[in-house]
């Protein structure tokens, strides 16, 4: 095999499913459980709500890592108490 070539190995949906539900729940953030995780054909679409954007993007982060993902769909939100506290508090110059 050259270096131009690459392996490539197509995990089951339900398993990569299985992979980012256990390895978000492993990342300790209440929120993560209530996340619902959809894959189809690799594409994994993460929707629910979070209680800031760090753990929006320790969700995303996270889910990058596991094998079989070969793209995500972020339909995350944020709680808008979170967006609001955030928007409270920006420095304007």
């Amino acid at each position: 095999m050259t270096v131009a070539q690459q392996i490539r190995i197509d995990y089951p949906d339900d398993d990569v499913r299985q992979r980012v539900s256990r390895f978000l729940y492993s990342q300790h953030f209440p929120a993560f459980r209530n996340l619902d995780i959809v894959v189809e054909h690799g594409a994994v679409t993460l929707t629910g709500e979070v209680q800031s954007y760090y753990e929006k993007q320790v969700a995303m982060t996270s889910c990058q890592h596991v094998a079989g993902v070969l793209s995500l769909i972020d339909e995350i939100d944020v709680r808008a108490e979170a967006v609001a506290d955030a928007t409270r508090y920006r420095i304007s110059g």
